[in-house]
């Protein structure tokens, strides 16, 4: 059970540092699509 504790705490704190790079990564992914589509729509 303790290991099963360990594993949540060691998964949560890799979550919270890699938040900021998920949402970034999210934002240009999304910024990269917008553009496509205005891309598109020129074309």
């Amino acid at each position: 059970m303790a290991i099963f504790i360990r594993f949540l705490a060691v998964y949560f704190v890799f979550d919270s540092l890699f938040d900021k790079f998920k949402k970034r990564k999210r934002a240009t992914l999304s910024s990269f699509m917008n553009n496509n589509d205005s891309k598109s729509r020129i074309v």
